[in-house]
Order: structure tokens, then C-alpha cells, then sequence
């Protein structure tokens, strides 16, 4: 199926087990499936990569012409005339005071976003529409683009104390504000052929501090705590630090901030 629409968004996903114990040893699960699983990211790759194409590229390609993006007024929005909402920047990781790096345009073969850099050319490049609550944010000509996502290797697409449920970043369509978990095409199934649900419009904007927090909406639209966090070279966001880190091994708490471009 096509992805129509480009940018970052939260997946979730249901497969392992869900509850930690203090007396597990990490790694006591896996964070992804067994790389015999990766059998079909090719599929979602182009149709992402057709659409970072300009209309006179797809032209020379023999393809259609891209459809017209919709934007919504000001008025529409309620903000006043003027506002600009989309910024456009780069993804900053800090754990503690510490930069860590930016979010590189790269995914692993699970197509889940992780790797970070210190290389400008390798930024992920991504626009922020701040004139919601609750933001999505795009990613702009990269290979591949995505939208930011999540998914869960756990028993279920939610997210509480006492879990080790967690998700990843990926490629997906977009959903809603405050949307529960929806089904879609998404970078993990295309990689995968394992069928995952996700979020879109999850994230917050704090334009005084330019940190870019996550709010994952459970299955009975719940908003349970949630946090960032670097496991295994892969970006997760969790709902219990401690359960994860029991179940899962050492794990880096990074925040993330928007550095305008």
C-alpha cells in the first residue's frame, strides 16, 4: 500500500511478553525479532523515497505529479495572523547535560531510527508544525523519509508502571491528536511482514527550551508517562525506566531538542 503521507509518528507493536520483575537479568528479552524476519523493507523504501522527489523530478521519471499539500489557515487554527508554525531543524540527543549527537537519516534493517551523529551531512532534517497541543513532526529529504513512530516488542500497544512495554522510531502514516493506536503501513511491517499499530501527533513543543517530550496515548486513550531512551543503538520510548532496564538491558535516558536549522 502507498504511504501518502511523509513524517514521524509512533508506533506500537504486540509480540513478547509484557511484565518485569525486579529479579530479571538483562537482557532477558529481545528488542527485536531474529533478523530472519527482515525480508521486505525494499517495499516501503521507494514509495518513501518517489515522494522526496520535486514535481519536475517525477516528471523525468515518468511519474505523477506529487498531490497538492493541504495546508490549514491560520484562522482555521486559531492562531493569530502571521504565526509561523513550521520550524525547520534537527533532532538534538542529550542524555544529562551531555550532547550525545543528532538523529541520524539512517534506519537499521528493522527500520527503526536509533543511530546518532556528530556529522552535519548526516543530520535528519525535519519540520515541526508548533501551532498545536500536540505536534507531528516530518522529515524532510532523507533516505528514507518517515514519519516518527513507535512500536512495542510487548504484550500489548500500552504503556504503564510495572511494564517493560516499549516502542520504536520509524516510518508510518499519520494519525490524529490523542488517537489510540491505529493499524497502517508502516517501516517495521514493510521490513518484517509483522503487523504493528502506531501513533503520529504524540509529541510536545516547548518553545522556551526547544525540548520535544513524548506523550504516548494508550489503547483506552489513557496518557501514561513516557520517556525516551537509547537501547541496543535503537531509539525506544517506555512507560517504566526500571522494568525496562531490568528486562532489557543498560539503557541510555536521553531527551530530545530541536536545534532550527
Amino acid at each position: 500500500m502507498l504511504v501518502k503521507l511523509i513524517s514521524l509518528v509512533a508506533l506500537a507493536a504486540t509480540s513478547v511478553a509484557a511484565v518485569a520483575t525486579p529479579t530479571v537479568r538483562a537482557p532477558a528479552v529481545s528488542l527485536n525479532p531474529p533478523p530472519s524476519t527482515v525480508n521486505g523493507r525494499e517495499l516501503f523504501e521507494p514509495q518513501l523515497e518517489a515522494r522526496a522527489l520535486t514535481n519536475a523530478e517525477r516528471l523525468a521519471r515518468g511519474l505523477s505529479l506529487n498531490p497538492p499539500r493541504r495546508r490549514s489557515s491560520p484562522a482555521a487554527r486559531s492562531v493569530p495572523s502571521g504565526t509561523v508554525c513550521n520550524l525547520h531543524g534537527y533532532l538534538e540527543v542529550r542524555e544529562g547535560s551531555n550532547v550525545l549527537g543528532f538523529l541520524a537519516k539512517v534506519w537499521n534493517n528493522f527500520g527503526e531510527y536509533g543511530a546518532i551523529t556528530g556529522d552535519a551531512s548526516n543530520r535528519l532534517k525535519v519540520t515541526i508544525d508548533t501551532c498545536g497541543d500536540r505536534i507531528n513532526i516530518l522529515a524532510e529529504l532523507c533516505l528514507p523519509l518517515c514519519w516518527w513512530h513507535h512500536w512495542f516488542s510487548s504484550s500489548s500497544s500500552d504503556l504503564s508502571s510495572g511494564s517493560f512495554n516499549y516502542g520504536y522510531i520509524g516510518g508510518t502514516t499519520q494519525t490524529p491528536a490523542l488517537s489510540p493506536p491505529v493499524s497502517g503501513p508502516n517501516s517495521f511491517t514493510a521490513a518484517t511482514k509483522i503487523p504493528k499499530t502506531f501513533e503520529s501527533a504524540i509529541y510536545r513543543y516547548n518553545a522556551a527550551t526547544k525540548e520535544i517530550t513524548p506523550q504516548w496515548i494508550n489503547t483506552d486513550s489513557a496518557q501514561p508517562a513516557t520517556y525516551f531512551g537509547i537501547s541496543q543503538d535503537v531509539l525506544v520510548f517506555v512507560g517504566d525506566k526500571t522494568a525496562f532496564t531490568n528486562a532489557l538491558g543498560p539503557t541510555k535516558w536521553i531527551s530530545v531538542f530541536f536545534v532550527p536549522a
